[in-house]
C-alpha cells in the first residue's frame, strides 16, 4: 500500500504510475503479471532498494511482501518501537520479476527461473528509480544487497549525492537463520544506526 501526504505529491505519482505502469521498454515485460512499483510512504525519511520482484510481488504489484518482506518489516516495527518512528518507502533496481525461462515451439511457456536483473535492464529501468528517488525525497536510501548498491553507484556517481547505506538483502538473512540469527541483529543494527542520523 502506498500513502501519499499532499497534492503536489500525488500529481507526480500518477503521472509516474501512467508512465510506467505498462511498461514495455524491455523483454521483461513479457513474463511479469504485474510492473511493481512502490510501496509506504511519499515523500519518506528513507528509501530502501532492494534487487527485483519475486513471485509474490509479480503476482499482487507491490514490493517486499513475501517472506523477505516480512521479516524487514519486522526489523522497521522493531527499530521504530526502540528509537523514534520513521517514515519510509521501499522499491526496486526494476519493476518486472526478472525470469529465465523456457518455451517449447509454439512459444508456450514450459519453465521459469528466478535470476538476477541484467545490467541492460537495470540501465533501462534506471529512469523509473530516479523519478522514485525524486518523488519520495528521501533523507537517506538503505540498498538492500550488492545489486541495489553496484546499480545505485552507478547511477550518481560524478552526479548526484544522495546519502546511501548498504544492508545485507533480507533474503540473506533469511538464508543465515533469520529472525535469531547474529545477521538479523546485524541488519538491526544497521537500521538504527539509519536511523539515529535523520533529521526530525
Amino acid at each position: 500500500m502506498l500513502t501519499i501526504k499532499n497534492k503536489k505529491i500525488a500529481k507526480e505519482w500518477k503521472d509516474h504510475s501512467k508512465d510506467w505502469i505498462t511498461c514495455t521498454r524491455c523483454p521483461l515485460h513479457c513474463h511479469s503479471k504485474n510492473v511493481v512499483l512502490c510501496r509506504g510512504s511519499l515523500p519518506c525519511q528513507v528509501l530502501f532498494i532492494g534487487e527485483a520482484p519475486g513471485r509474490d510481488e509479480d503476482s499482487c504489484g507491490e514490493p517486499f511482501v513475501g517472506i523477505s518482506g516480512e521479516l524487514l518489516n519486522t526489523a522497521i516495527e522493531a527499530v521504530i518501537s526502540t528509537q523514534t518512528e520513521f517514515t519510509y518507502a521501499i522499491t526496486n533496481t526494476v519493476g518486472c520479476i526478472p525470469l529465465d525461462v523456457t518455451e517449447n515451439d509454439s512459444g508456450r511457456l514450459i519453465t521459469s527461473k528466478l535470476r538476477q536483473p541484467r545490467p541492460n535492464e537495470m540501465d533501462i529501468c534506471k529512469p523509473r528509480l530516479v523519478d522514485i528517488i525524486r518523488i519520495a525525497s528521501p533523507q537517506k536510501i538503505v540498498c538492500l544487497g550488492e545489486v541495489a548498491l553496484k546499480n545505485l553507484r552507478s547511477m550518481i556517481e560524478g552526479t548526484i549525492y544522495w546519502d546511501v547505506t548498504r544492508l545485507r538483502h533480507p533474503s540473506y538473512v533469511l538464508r543465515n537463520g533469520g529472525v535469531r540469527s547474529q545477521e538479523y541483529y546485524t541488519f538491526i543494527e544497521g537500521l538504527e544506526n539509519v536511523v539515529k542520523g535523520l533529521q526530525t
